[in-house]
């Protein structure tokens, strides 16, 4: 049976979208336009699929258990969250992006279980992609997801609909804008934790650079921020399975 809602989700939770909302919506919108399709013409079963019975994993087993989910991260001081923090600063100052982020993970890690009041079954690896390596990534998840066939249709929903313009390839520009936008994601399929560098230069750009939209090969604020978004996913999928919901 196809499941699309698991579809429209792409099965990565993709968080610290960077450009304009425009496009977003455009996708979203092109997304629910395919889901309609789909409905249209039987190839996807609304009613079976919400009347499935969700099926309880180990994980949330351990967390209906008497006993408590046995933390692998315990409660971390302010103190010892700091120091991990400005620890990430410096790795990050001296180019090394992924030492950076281990260190922001373990501090973001005791931030968000402390906001959540629950705590993470196990550590929380983070990766590092540039956009190039997204991109790939993002063709990987397309082919993986649907079919040839599928494309071709939902690229002529897209252009019934008005979505596209007639010449375009929408699976060229679908890869394309969520490459441009997306500043890290969760993957729950492979218990994956991605963050996003840029091909810019280390150091902050120039008033005139920023003005023309050089971004910062890696923004400290946007990470942690991204990282914090990505790390409650990761959290939420350790306690209940995001597949199986």
């Amino acid at each position: 049976m196809n499941r699309l809602p698991e579809r429209i989700r792409s099965r990565c939770y993709f968080g610290g979208l960077t450009r304009s909302d425009y496009g977003k919506s455009r996708i979203l919108l092109a997304l629910l336009c395919w889901q309609g399709v789909l409905v249209c013409t039987g190839q996807f079963d609304a009613k079976a699929v919400a009347d499935e019975p969700p099926q309880q994993t180990d994980t949330q087993a351990l967390a209906t258990a008497d006993d408590p989910l046995p933390p692998a991260v315990v409660a971390i001081s302010d103190e010892r969250i700091d120091k991990l923090t400005r620890a990430g600063d410096r790795l990050a100052d001296q180019g090394d992006y992924q030492a950076a982020l281990k260190k922001y993970t373990l501090a973001y890690q005791g931030v968000v279980s402390r906001i959540r009041g629950q705590a993470f079954i196990r550590d929380v690896e983070p990766n590092i992609f540039n956009r190039q390596q997204l991109g790939q990534e993002m063709l990987k998840l397309i082919a993986e997801e649907y079919t040839p066939e599928e494309l071709a249709l939902m690229d002529q929903s897209y252009k019934v609909f008005g979505f596209v313009p007639p010449q375009l390839d929408s699976t060229a520009l679908m890869t394309s804008m969520l490459t441009e936008e997306v500043a890290g994601f969760y993957d729950p399929d492979h218990k994956r934790m991605v963050l996003i560098v840029e091909d810019g230069p280390a150091k902050p750009p120039s008033f005139l650079g920023s003005l023309l939209g050089v971004k910062v090969a890696f923004d400290k604020a946007e990470q942690k921020t991204t990282l914090a978004h990505e790390l409650t996913h990761a959290l939420q999928d350790q306690l209940y399975d995001l597949n199986a919901m």
